[in-house]
């Protein structure tokens, strides 16, 4: 450890930077493009985390890994506070960049405030490649938008709110890339 309190590690984890990147509703939607009506991945997962060197977080109950946080208004800085808010986005925290994870005889070692190993452009590409294959989902899995929406929405969506998310999908991607 780096001698930190728990709290200034809560702090380096979960305050906020300002750095939205993508709306919460739909990153803990979001299935992996390979993902079927049958076989569902979803993308926030230990698996992608790992993919991408990101560190899992094991207390994150929504799966963000370390350094990844909920941001829903200017003036919140820790994400504890989002709960029950509208407008919530994902964001990253110092620890994205400068928290990373080794193996070494079957332990796990964190170091905090270092440099990370995570692939961000990887990951950032993989995202918006989700996004697209949601947005125009593949032959077999006509029904991938469909599920999508429905989880954004926490219900049914009538055709005018999944072309206005279709829409929002596309403008995000477009920025993105």
């Amino acid at each position: 450890t780096q001698g930190w309190s728990d709290e200034e590690r809560y702090k380096f984890y979960h305050t906020t930077q300002g750095s939205r990147l993508i709306p919460y509703q739909w990153l803990v939607a979001l299935e992996e493009p390979e993902s079927t009506e049958k076989t569902v991945k979803m993308l926030l997962s230990d698996t992608v985390t790992d993919r991408y060197r990101f560190v899992v977080d094991p207390e994150a109950q929504d799966h963000l890994p370390v350094g990844f946080v909920k941001e829903c208004d200017e003036d919140i800085t820790l994400d504890k506070e989002c709960n029950g808010k509208e407008n919530v986005w994902v964001g990253l925290t110092c620890a994205a960049c400068h928290t990373s994870q080794i193996e070494h005889e079957g332990k796990h070692i964190r170091i905090d405030g270092g440099a990370s190993m995570a692939d961000f452009m990887g990951y950032l590409e993989h995202l918006s490649d989700t996004l697209i294959k949601t947005q125009n989902p593949p032959q077999h899995d006509p029904s991938k938008f469909d599920r999508f929406a429905r989880k954004v929405f926490e219900e049914e969506v009538s055709d005018k709110e999944k072309e206005g998310l279709r829409k929002q999908i596309q403008t995000y991607t477009t920025d993105l890339n």
